[in-house]
């Protein structure tokens, strides 16, 4: 598999969640269908609701749950962005 952008920023997040992703994540469906949630990290307004999104999904899994790929891909984004430095 050929290294991309997307998976050389989970390089270091591996050991909590494997998922590389393969491009950027769009809404399919809802009141974000059409947008990518990568591109949503970058205003004030698209991170509350992302960081909401996620904070639902987490809350809903089972024990025996596996998240989807819209869960899975918030849950690499929120992480990548953490290492994002200030200027």
């Amino acid at each position: 598999m050929q290294p991309t952008l997307w998976g050389s920023l989970n390089v270091a997040n591996r050991s909590v969640d494997s998922y590389v992703p393969s491009g950027p994540y769009i809404f399919k469906s809802g009141r974000y269908a059409g947008k990518a949630a990568d591109l949503m990290m970058f205003s004030a307004p698209g991170f509350c609701r992302l960081r909401y999104m996620l904070e639902k999904m987490e809350g809903g899994l089972g024990p025996n749950s596996r998240p989807n790929q819209a869960h899975q891909h918030l849950r690499w984004l929120m992480q990548a962005g953490e290492h994002i430095r200030k200027c």
